[in-house]
């Protein structure tokens, strides 16, 4: 009998044994890859899974706490009696001042006539000049500071109406300086009288007060 197909057989079968070997030792000898990277950012090698190790945490600085102001009340004693001193010195104000007018009105209304009076010749002259007219109308308010009323209530020149001007200025600052002066003597006439009057409610307190 042949047996060339045995030894054909037996050849092909040892060539497989020898092609399963080689390739099991391929595998044995592949290397674990030691770069492979995981979610949590560790990496995995031949001897299991690194950890990463993470930075150390600073602990953060206390701050010390400030200790809270506490807010006035607006019903606190103290401002309740500021308030009202307030108001007494606002109402002590007030009466003086309507005090020192009662002082003052007759200057005071003088000085206003006059420079009513001025301000109508100033706007009398802007007129002329508008209207290239000749006469320039002097106010019946003018007449009561004037050494001379001019006739008709006119004058025909720049001159005379600059005259009548300053005679009233004379008078409006005469009037000042009278309601300056009265306002001066209204107001210490006012505070004495109530010095007066405080020094009387004391006096009267002391005397009517027992002793116990």
């Amino acid at each position: 009998m042949d047996n060339s197909i045995f030894d054909n057989t037996t050849s092909a079968s040892a060539s497989s044994s020898t092609t399963q070997d080689d390739n099991l030792d391929a595998l044995e000898s592949i290397i674990p890859n030691e770069t492979i990277s995981t979610n949590d950012e560790s990496v995995v090698g031949s001897e299991g899974v690194i950890e990463k190790e993470e930075p150390p945490v600073e602990p953060t600085p206390e701050i010390p706490s400030v200790p809270a102001i506490p807010e006035a009340s607006p019903f606190s004693p103290e401002s309740v009696v500021s308030s009202l001193d307030a108001q007494a010195s606002e109402l002590n104000d007030i009466a003086k001042t309507n005090f020192i007018r009662t002082y003052t009105k007759e200057f005071d209304d003088t000085l206003h006539r006059a420079t009513q009076a001025i301000q109508k010749i100033l706007d009398s002259i802007d007129t002329v000049i508008r209207d290239n007219t000749n006469d320039i109308m002097i106010p019946s308010e003018a007449s009561e500071f004037l050494d001379e009323v001019p006739k008709d209530g006119k004058v025909p020149k720049f001159e005379e109406a600059r005259e009548i001007v300053n005679q009233i200025i004379v008078h409006a600052e005469q009037a000042k300086q009278q309601s300056e002066q009265a306002a001066a003597e209204a107001a210490q006439i006012y505070d004495e009288v109530q010095k007066f009057k405080r020094d009387t409610e004391e006096k009267i307190a002391e005397l009517t007060t027992k002793e116990v």
